[in-house]
């Protein structure tokens, strides 16, 4: 198999990696939004009970929000340490294809460096 056919294939590869995992971080973001909207209701909640109601039911409210706040804690810890893994493949697939395409690589970088520019002078351009 030459070169050219192993890093499309391995392109391919990490694009789909990286449809997987865009599916995954929308999954967390929206359990996290659920988990922090749970909190903050149960926050409420607490407030509410330490205005109006005796220790024992502000005890029992606080409880709760602990656990509440230690799931979402360990929750964001979990999708951490998962960007983490995925960022640190997606390095290594990245650092793997420069390697083996210095050329293409360079012809990339130039490329998209040029567009850039393109852009922050139309930008400034405009901005006039």
């Amino acid at each position: 198999m030459n070169t050219d056919s192993r890093a499309l294939r391995n392109a391919v590869n990490e694009n789909v990696d990286m449809d997987r995992w865009q599916a995954g971080a929308e999954s967390y973001k929206d359990k996290m939004l659920s988990e922090l909207k749970t909190i903050v209701g149960d926050a409420e909640r607490l407030l509410k009970h330490a205005a109006e109601s005796s220790s024992e039911g502000f005890a029992t409210v606080r409880s709760q929000f602990d656990r509440q706040v230690g799931r979402t804690r360990d929750q964001l810890d979990k999708a951490t340490r998962a960007v983490n893994r995925n960022a640190q493949r997606s390095t290594a697939a990245a650092r793997g294809y420069v390697r083996e395409n210095p050329l293409r690589s360079v012809g990339v970088a130039t490329a998209a460096g040029v567009i850039v520019g393109l852009l922050v002078v139309s930008f400034l351009n405009n901005r006039r």
